[in-house]
């Protein structure tokens, strides 16, 4: 929890510094954020299931296609501007089939974020999996403790302000 709420204060104080504002509807729920040009690939690894909580909010923010690194058909990268990667860390480190699937895309001229939920160490495993991202734009990630995904609003506000930074 105390994670949580230095992530809190770190996205407040750069959406005060920067001048954004976030956007509610009259009942609270945060509004869907749709960019007019950009066109967004979710790469997702979730081993245990636990991801789907993320990646469908993200779904639900965003207009997206999901990929699955089980499926068969790769997708053309080169159609994608931004590159959505969620992971579940295994002792700080992405699992081996997301690194041979990274090994195997180059990802240089597209934007690129990750998602994960219950690395040990956040700041290490974003700089673990970095080391595998062939992209010149690499945007800031975010990670969840398994036992904050249980605090769906919470969550749910951490992962808008993430797209609205990163999209």
């Amino acid at each position: 929890m105390f994670k949580l709420q230095k992530l809190s204060i770190l996205i407040i104080s750069f959406l005060v510094l920067t001048g954004c504002d976030v956007l509610y509807t009259s009942n609270k729920q945060l509004k869907t954020y749709t960019h007019k040009s950009e066109k967004v690939l979710l790469i997702c690894d979730d081993l245990y299931g636990e991801l789907e909580v993320i990646t469908n909010i993200i779904q639900s923010k965003v207009s997206c296609t999901l990929y699955s690194i089980g499926d068969y058909q790769k997708p053309d990268m080169n159609q994608y501007d931004i590159i959505l990667i969620g992971t579940t860390p295994i002792e700080d480190e992405p699992s081996v089939e997301m690194i041979d699937f990274l090994n195997q895309m180059s990802l240089k001229n597209q934007k690129v974020s990750t998602y994960w939920i219950g690395a040990m160490n956040n700041q290490i495993y974003e700089s673990h999996i970095k080391q595998y991202i062939k992209s010149n734009n690499i945007l800031p990630g975010l990670g969840f403790n398994n036992d904050e995904i249980s605090e769906k609003e919470l969550i749910t506000y951490f992962i808008y302000e993430w797209l609205l930074m990163i999209y």
